[in-house]
């Protein structure tokens, strides 16, 4: 196993903890030079304890603020992303089964609470996982103070990171200000927010298990990859709206596009980056938006075309008789040739047509 370390408390106490139980293989240290001196600092702990207890040690150095510049992201966004890429990169060249990071049950009720206070939905208040691919939390079920009590009995330094001070960043705030307030209500503010989200994870699964059976049973995918929606089934549906967000998500389509997508009249069109969404008559269809083809005018009483994605057009002319009946199918139109002026243009559907 891999150690992710940087120095302070939790991870240093991770490192001895889990050599205890002999599944340390190496640690990883990132210095993302965002502290100066103390940067330099932290990396040369770092070090001397990988020495001290003889454990591998690769150490990565990044320059942070221009990879935060070069893709617009936060600093720690930037930086989040930076290590856990570097993380899956050591884990797949040196084949350890996984990274262990120091997130404990307090880190836990603090990513819960900014999740809250942002608005997310069900999966960003079940916090954080004890373990996902190619990552793992040994910690997630001691608290701060469990850390802090441990390093204490093994007689354990570490350093500090001065940033973590700074209330001016979201979670320090509520680790420095609102949990101490939450704690004034409820001492075991932190083990209850964590036993909240464990409980909502397993509400989870259910709601995905849920999800995903109503998705087998009402969405139908065709050859060409489209997927198509009765309307009918989706309004007969419980929480319709819900279940079109979970199912148009994974595509790219926002809540707010999920929301007018119930108001689309016949032939309106939704896009999201490669995908398209359009509305016919009866349902809702969404796939891949269809290669593009120049316009063609149809012309003569009968033809046929073919068009990208194997699929093709047939029209012909008829005589209008008394037992002539409209087509009803989704997949044929009728027109009346005696009001038509000109030639028929054939082309891909625009966002502001309607029939």
């Amino acid at each position: 196993m891999l150690i992710a370390l940087s120095g302070g408390a939790d991870s240093v106490a991770l490192l001895l903890k889990m050599q205890e139980e002999g599944r340390v293989e190496a640690a990883a240290h990132c210095n993302f030079h965002l502290r100066g001196a103390e940067s330099d600092r932290d990396e040369a702990f770092v070090r001397n304890l990988c020495e001290q207890y003889g454990v591998r040690l690769f150490v990565q150095h990044f320059d942070t603020v221009s990879e935060a510049q070069r893709t617009g992201e936060s600093i720690e966004m930037a930086a989040r992303r930076l290590r856990y890429a570097w993380f899956a990169q050591l884990c797949e060249q040196y084949h350890f089964d996984s990274v262990a990071v120091a997130h404990h049950r307090d880190d836990n009720a603090e990513t819960f609470l900014l999740h809250l206070v942002r608005g997310a939905g069900l999966h960003g208040l079940t916090g954080m996982a004890s373990q996902r691919p190619g990552v793992v939390r040994p910690l997630l079920n001691w608290s701060r103070q469990d850390v802090l009590d441990y390093l204490a009995r093994r007689q354990q330094t570490y350093v500090t990171d001065s940033s973590n001070a700074d209330t001016r960043y979201q979670r320090n705030l509520l680790r420095h200000e609102v949990l101490p307030l939450l704690n004034q209500l409820n001492p075991q503010v932190a083990q209850t927010i964590h036993a909240t989200a464990q409980r909502l994870t397993e509400a989870e699964v259910i709601y995905r298990y849920g999800v995903n059976q109503l998705q087998q049973q009402l969405c139908h995918t065709d050859a060409h990859g489209r997927v198509n929606l009765s309307i009918a089934d989706l309004t007969a549906a419980p929480s319709p709206t819900t279940l079109l967000y979970e199912w148009l998500s994974p595509y790219g389509f926002t809540p707010h596009q999920v929301a007018e997508a119930h108001q689309l009249r016949v032939g309106g069109v939704l896009t999201a980056g490669n995908y398209l969404l359009t509305r016919t008559r009866d349902s809702l269809q969404w796939g891949r938006i269809p290669q593009p083809f120049a316009p063609l005018f149809l012309k003569g009483e009968r033809g046929e075309v073919i068009l990208p994605e194997e699929t093709y057009v047939k029209w012909e002319y008829v005589t209008r008789t008394p037992d002539f009946v409209l087509p009803r199918t989704s997949n044929r139109i009728a027109l009346d040739a005696e009001i038509l002026s000109g030639s028929l243009q054939l082309r891909r559907v625009a966002s502001a047509d309607r029939f």
